[in-house]
């Protein structure tokens, strides 16, 4: 196998067979290489730097892996696997992040023993928007403005502090170093809310501005088992319900059992399960001085 860029003359038929990838790649308009064996086509390569998944500090050059489950069987993965794993060497990329459905298990597995590490391991979570939803009058929502955006990222990073999410974990390291053009990005594509009491902030949320995504929502370890949880929850679905939406998701580590009886407490239901390896790149060498 080999890597073909996407700007490769073969590259437009070599797409053509793993189309689930190469629509990832597209979206994220980055450059990518296509993992393929004559005219046989594997997987794709996505190159960015961070904070493209926060694996990394932000400027940390990184590739993200899309295999085509219904191109590669078992017999291919060694050689698609060898063949990431060299081409984030040649490129001297920090790490390589792929992600996995839990029931390809043939998969998960082979990329462990090629020395890739469990990363992530989630549920996508689907709830209905027909329910009526009553929401209490003791919190206030308060939209977060561009000047604030940076105080919202350090608040959540306070309030996300011993969470079960092991990528998140990893993430909080590197939310308070975010580039302002991340940030700005960020508050683009999310609706941002601090969540208030009186004048205390207890909690955080971000509701995505198109998509029925709820995206990150906290509380303060010192107000939780409480009710608030839920009550920013209601307040997710009725914005999203307001927008004309039927359903909404959201993606919940699987070892977060609170956060699994409070989404199921307002109807969601889990329809998917999957698992992020990464590998590290033990010979990059970083251009930080």
């Amino acid at each position: 196998m080999r890597a073909y860029s996407h700007t490769h003359p073969k590259a437009q038929s070599l797409v053509e067979a793993i189309p689930e990838a190469a629509r990832k790649a597209k979206s994220m308009n980055l450059p990518y290489w296509i993992i393929a064996q004559d005219v046989s086509s594997f997987g794709i390569v996505i190159v960015g730097h961070e904070p493209l998944q926060l694996t990394a500090p932000p400027g940390t050059p990184v590739a993200l892996v899309a295999l085509e489950p219904s191109q590669a069987s078992a017999e291919d993965l060694p050689d698609f696997i060898s063949t990431v794993t060299k081409f984030v060497m040649e490129k001297n990329l920090a790490n390589a992040l792929v992600t996995l459905s839990f029931n390809h298990r043939e998969a998960v597995t082979q990329f462990i023993q090629a020395g890739f590490e469990a990363f992530d391991d989630y549920y996508l979570m689907s709830c209905k928007l027909s329910q009526h939803l009553t929401l209490s009058t003791d919190l206030k929502f308060e939209p977060v403005k561009p000047e604030e955006i940076r105080e919202w990222f350090n608040t959540a990073t306070r309030f996300f502090a011993g969470s079960t999410d092991t990528a998140l974990n990893v993430a909080l390291q590197f939310m308070p170093n975010l580039p302002d053009a991340f940030l700005t990005q960020y508050l683009a594509n999310e609706n941002l809310y601090f969540v208030t009491m009186g004048a205390t902030k207890i909690g955080i949320l971000d509701i995505h501005r198109t998509n029925a995504w709820i995206g990150n929502m906290a509380v303060d370890s010192e107000r939780r088992r409480q009710g608030y949880g839920k009550q920013i929850l209601i307040f997710a679905l009725k914005q999203l319900q307001t927008r004309g939406c039927s359903k909404a998701g959201l993606r919940m580590h699987v070892n977060n059992n609170p956060a699994l009886k409070l989404y199921g407490s307002v109807g969601f239901k889990k329809t998917a399960r999957y698992k992020r390896l990464l590998w590290r790149n033990t010979k990059f060498l970083s251009n930080s001085p």
